[in-house]
C-alpha cells in the first residue's frame, strides 16, 4: 500500500520575489510561524540558500539571531537549511573547516535537516558536504537539478549522481526542475527509472513556470516519488514550487493524501495576504507560460538576467544584439547549468561580445573562474582554447573564503560574528558597523539641480526604489525638460548611470498609456492600476509592451505618496499628488 506524501514548506525561503527574506522581519514572523508549525509539514525550509545576504543587507538583521527566533516559534516541525555544496551560502568556495563549523552552528541552533544543492559542476564536493552533514546527525537531502537542454539524458544522469550521494549517506534525493522543463509524462518516466534503480526516497522540487507543477507532482508520486516541496498559496509564483493548497486538492481522496491541518494552512495564507497589503504589496506575481519551452529557446529567466546586466551597465540599447549572442556563448562554454552565478557570467560575456565586435576578445572574470574550475570542473564540451586562456590568467579574487579556524575569536563579539565574517568577509564588516550604530542608515544627500534639464519640482521625490521580480533598483530623478508637443524629457540616474527618457504623455481624458523612448527603442507603458499605498510604498500594476508586471515603488524619507492617490492614474501626470511630509512611522 502506498504511503501518504511528505509535504515540505518553502514559503520562508523560496517564494514570490523572496518576499519574506526581503520584506519581513523576524519579530513579524512569530505568529505565522506558529500557524505553519500546526499544519503538519514534513519540514519547514527556513534558512540558507540566498537568504543570508539579504537578511543582513536589506533587513539589517543578524541571520543567526533570525534563525534562533524561528526555532523558538517552530517547536513541532523539523527545520531545514540549504547549503550550496561547498559554496555554502555564497558564490565562493569555503574551506572544509568553515563548512563543518557552519554545520555545527546550524545543529546547535536547532536545524534538523540539511538540503545540499549543487550548482551542477562539483558533485564530488557536494557529496563531501552530504557526508559531513550526515556525520553531524542531520537528515540529509541531496538535490540534483535538471539542466536546461539536457532533458533527454536526465534519467541516466539522475541515477548515476544519486548513487554517489547515497554512498555519501544521503537520506533522500531531491529532483529539481528549476525551469519547469519537464512535462508530467517526461517527469513520470524519469521518476520511474530512478525508482527502478534506487531505493532511497525521491523528493520533487518543481518550479511552476509552465503551470504544470501540480500535474507533475501527481505523475511523480504515481511513479514512486515520496515527497513534494510546496509554498503557501499567498506566496506562490512561477519560480517557486506549487501552492500547497493546490497539491492537497490534487491528492485528496487518494493514497497519497497527507494528514494536513487545512485550517491552519488557510490561516497562514490569510496572514501572508494581510501582511502583503500592509507592506504595500497587493498583487502576486502574475503567472504565465514560458513559451521558450515551445520555441526551443533559452528560458525566459535567462533573458531577465541579461536585462538586469544591461540595466546595471546602462546599456539597455544592446538588448536584442546581446540576446542573439547568448546562445553561441553558452555553446562555446560547453552549455553549463543556467543557474546563478553562471547565468550572469554567460550574459555578461554576451554583452562583451557585442561591445567588442569580436567573439571572446576578452573573457568575463566569472567566465574565467568557471573555465578555471572555481565552480567545479567545466563541461568537457567547453572550448579547449578558452580553458587554456583562463588557466593562464591571474585569478581576480581569492578562490576560497577565509578559514574560520584562522580567525581569532578575540577579534569578534561572538561566534556568530566570526562565522558570518568567514562566510561573507566583504559584507560582514559593514553589517557589524551598521548594527553597532543602532541599525540606522545614514541620511542620503539628494541632488538639488538638474543635469541637462530644468530643475525638478520640489514636490516630486528625486529618489525611488523600484522593486520588480524580487530585485530592487534605485532611480534618481535629476531633472525634467520642458513639456513640448505632448512630450517631456526626464533625466534619471539608474544604478549610477545617467540616462534621459523621452515620454509621450496621453491626451487629457485618454487612458494612461505612455510611449517611452530610451536608447533608440520605443516602449508602450500602460498604468493598469495604482493601488492603495502602504506606509512607505505604492504597488503599481502596469502593462509594458503587452506584458503585465507589478512594480513596487518605495519612496525613501522624507518623501512618500499622499494617501489620497487612487485609481487608474500615473505618478507622472499629476505631480501635485506627490507631497513632502514627515517620515512615515517605523514598520
Amino acid at each position: 500500500m502506498r504511503s501518504p506524501a511528505e509535504i515540505h514548506d518553502l514559503s520562508l525561503r523560496e517564494a514570490i520575489g523572496d518576499f519574506v527574506s526581503y520584506h519581513v522581519r523576524a519579530v513579524e514572523l512569530s505568529e505565522v510561524l506558529r500557524l505553519l508549525d500546526r499544519v503538519g509539514f514534513a519540514s519547514i525550509d527556513a534558512f540558507g540558500g540566498t537568504t543570508f545576504l539579504p537578511t543582513m543587507k536589506i533587513l539589517g538583521e543578524d541571520p543567526w539571531e533570525r534563525l534562533r527566533a524561528i526555532r523558538r516559534s517552530v517547536t513541532a516541525t523539523p527545520l531545514q537549511a540549504v547549503l550550496r555544496g561547498q559554496f555554502v551560502f555564497s558564490s565562493r568556495r569555503a574551506p572544509l573547516s568553515t563548512i563543518r563549523a557552519t554545520l555545527h552552528h546550524l545543529r546547535h541552533l536547532g536545524v534538523d535537516r540539511i538540503k545540499v544543492v549543487d550548482l551542477g559542476l562539483d558533485h564530488v564536493g557536494a557529496q563531501g558536504v552530504v557526508a559531513m552533514a550526515k556525520d553531524l546527525g542531520f537528515g540529509t537531502t541531496a538535490t540534483i537539478s535538471i539542466p536546461w537542454g539536457r532533458g533527454g539524458g536526465a534519467g541516466t544522469d539522475l541515477c548515476a549522481l544519486a548513487a554517489g550521494y547515497v554512498a555519501a549517506g544521503a537520506d533522500a534525493i531531491g529532483l529539481q526542475d528549476p525551469f519547469g522543463a519537464l512535462n508530467p509524462v517526461e517527469l513520470g518516466d524519469l521518476v520511474g527509472r530512478y525508482v527502478a534503480g534506487c531505493a532511497v526516497p525521491l523528493r520533487l522540487h518543481l518550479h511552476d513556470a509552465n503551470l504544470l507543477a501540480v500535474a507533475g507532482v501527481h505523475a511523480g508520486l504515481q511513479a514512486g516519488a515520496r515527497a513534494v516541496d510546496t509554498t503557501v498559496s499567498a506566496l506562490s509564483w512561477a519560480y517557486s514550487p506549487p501552492p500547497a493548497e493546490a497539491v492537497l486538492m490534487a491528492l485528496r481522496g487518494g493514497p497519497f493524501e497527507p494528514d494536513i491541518d487545512v485550517h491552519a494552512l488557510e490561516e497562514a495564507a490569510a496572514w501572508f495576504e494581510e501582511l502583503k497589503t500592509k507592506k504595500g504589496f497587493l498583487y502576486r506575481e502574475l503567472y504565465g507560460v514560458d513559451h521558450a519551452n515551445f520555441r526551443g529557446e533559452l528560458p525566459a529567466a535567462v533573458r531577465r538576467a541579461l536585462e538586469d546586466e544591461l540595466r546595471e551597465r546602462g546599456r539597455a540599447d544592446l538588448g536584442e544584439a546581446a540576446w542573439k549572442a547568448v546562445p553561441p556563448v553558452w555553446d562555446a562554454l560547453g552549455r553549463p547549468p543556467l543557474l546563478n552565478p553562471l547565468v550572469r557570467a554567460i550574459c555578461s560575456q554576451a554583452i562583451e561580445e557585442v561591445l567588442s565586435g569580436s567573439p571572446f576578445e576578452r573573457l568575463d572574470p566569472k567566465v574565467s573562474a568557471y573555465l578555471r574550475g572555481d565552480f567545479g570542473p567545466p563541461r568537457p564540451e567547453a572550448r579547449s582554447d578558452l580553458v587554456k586562456r583562463a588557466e593562464a590568467e591571474e585569478p581576480g579574487a581569492p578562490a576560497l573564503l577565509p578559514d574560520v579556524n584562522e580567525l581569532d575569536p578575540a577579534d569578534f563579539a561572538s561566534e556568530d560574528d566570526r562565522l558570518t565574517y568567514a562566510l561573507f568577509p566583504r559584507v560582514a564588516g559593514d553589517f557589524f558597523r551598521l548594527r553597532a550604530s543602532g541599525g540606522q542608515a545614514q541620511p542620503e544627500v539628494y541632488p538639488t539641480a538638474a543635469q541637462g534639464g530644468a530643475e525638478a519640482a520640489p514636490t516630486i521625490p528625486r529618489r525611488l526604489v523600484l522593486k520588480r521580480h524580487g530585485e530592487a533598483h534605485e532611480v534618481v530623478l535629476e531633472g525634467m525638460g520642458p513639456q513640448e508637443w505632448g512630450k517631456r524629457t526626464f533625466f534619471v540616474r539608474i544604478g549610477g548611470q545617467l540616462a534621459h527618457l523621452e515620454v509621450t504623455l496621453p491626451e487629457p481624458g485618454a487612458p494612461p498609456v505612455y510611449t517611452v523612448f530610451h536608447h533608440g527603442r520605443r516602449h508602450r507603458v500602460e498604468f493598469v492600476e495604482v493601488c492603495p499605498p502602504g506606509r512607505a510604498s505604492v504597488p503599481v500594476l502596469l502593462r509594458e509592451d503587452g506584458n503585465l508586471h507589478e512594480v513596487l515603488y518605495a519612496i525613501p524619507r522624507p518623501f512618500r505618496w499622499a494617501r489620497r492617490l487612487r485609481g487608474r492614474r500615473s505618478p507622472l501626470d499629476e505631480p501635485s499628488r506627490l507631497t513632502q511630509s514627515e517620515p512615515p512611522p517605523a514598520e
